[in-house]
């Protein structure tokens, strides 16, 4: 099962559903805490920008990006829920 939620509500999320598993789309800069829970090869962190034209300083999303997500959500065993999380919980 996956599990959807923004960055203040992380811990929550994790403690209130059981997940093993963390996937993180936020700005690269973005200081995450990954919940003691969730073993460190369990967590995927993209760092990219929520934008569509390329600008100075900012990173958008990529092929490279959708392909790491795709290696990671494929090897998740689908045992325990997963929790994916921006810093909104909406935008990206």
């Amino acid at each position: 099962m996956l599990h959807v939620c923004s960055l203040s509500r992380l811990q929550e999320t994790v403690d209130r559903t059981g997940a093993r598993h963390l996937l993180t789309l936020i700005n690269a800069n973005t200081p995450v805490e990954r919940p003691p829970q969730i073993a460190e090869e369990n967590h995927l962190f993209l760092g990219f920008n929520d934008i569509v034209t390329p600008l100075p300083g900012m990173v958008p999303p990529s092929e490279t990006h959708v392909e790491t997500l795709l290696r990671f959500v494929t090897g998740w065993d689908a045992t325990t829920p997963l929790v994916v999380h921006c810093f909104a919980g909406i935008s990206r």
